[in-house]
């Protein structure tokens, strides 16, 4: 091919057809205690910054999943995680309720079989939720100094069923809802404000029941009782109902009840693993 001489325009083709573009082609899966996030559910992280996003930072029950984890996504950008937890982990709420909600299905289920009585419940299982509370405002009287109200451009209508919904993490409002409390509250564009409707789909912290939720001048939810890891349990002795038999032979014997043995649990049995699988 010659050369210009002088200023001018050149005309290459180029065959790309031989080209092979880089991608990533490995899909990783991993399943082990995460600080936050869905359980028994698969998501797909495709960068730490994902990760830390939907499952939180690590804490020592939790950094030999977090670490393996991000030390895969260094090198692929497919990663599909799946969290565990114990059997007795529970999610943070503001009664002395005692629950565990694994994910939006598990929610769903428990909503529609009426078994939650709190108005406000930690999205997933694990001590991170007790560090969440919920703040909410009627607006009918001194929602100007309510201490939340700057994170509303509106007070709510007092007319339309209508909360303000504040969720606070470490005193910072984190999420803010203008929401209704009635089922079928729509805003001035016709819009679903159901407070169900929005917040349960939408928020990345909290779940809420509406029926539980008392509309007040202002109103505190703190959340706490979540935890991720079980205390474990202790032996319990065999025994007999009885009171006194010491063997099930003689409890029989005296017409009583025989209870066996339950063998003790120790902390954190169910769900302490770590695996990381890679498919092509």
């Amino acid at each position: 091919m010659g050369f210009q001489l002088s200023p001018g325009v050149q005309t290459k083709e180029i065959d790309l057809s031989t080209s092979i573009p880089a991608v990533a082609t490995s899909l990783g899966a991993t399943v082990g205690r995460f600080t936050w996030g869905p359980v028994d559910e698969p998501y797909l992280c495709t960068s730490e910054n994902d990760l830390v996003s939907v499952f939180g930072k690590p804490t020592n029950d939790t950094f030999p999943a977090f670490l393996s984890s991000v030390a895969f996504l260094n090198y692929a950008n497919s990663l599909q995680v799946v969290r565990v937890v114990d059997d007795g982990a529970t999610n943070s709420t503001t009664g002395s309720e005692s629950v565990q909600i694994k994910n939006a299905e598990d929610f769903n289920t428990k909503l529609e079989s009426g078994t939650l009585a709190q108005g406000f419940y930690a999205r997933y299982p694990g001590t991170y939720g007790n560090n969440v509370s919920v703040e909410t405002h009627d607006g009918i009287t001194g929602f100007d100094a309510w201490s939340y109200s700057g994170a509303f451009d509106v007070a709510p209508d007092t007319t339309n069923n209508e909360i303000a919904v504040a969720v606070i993490v470490d005193s910072e409002v984190v999420e803010s809802y203008l929401v209704g409390t009635a089922e079928g509250t729509k805003d001035s564009m016709s819009g679903n404000i159901f407070m169900e409707e929005v917040i349960n789909k939408m928020s990345k912290l909290v779940w809420t029941v509406a029926a539980n939720v008392t509309n007040t001048a202002a109103d505190t939810y703190a959340l706490t009782g979540g935890i991720a890891v079980s205390a474990g349990t202790a032996e319990v002795p065999a025994s007999c109902s009885d009171g006194t038999s010491v063997d099930e032979a003689a409890c029989t014997a005296a017409s009583g009840t025989w209870t066996a043995t339950v063998p003790a649990v120790p902390e954190g049995s169910v769900g302490a693993v770590n695996l990381l699988m890679l498919m092509k």
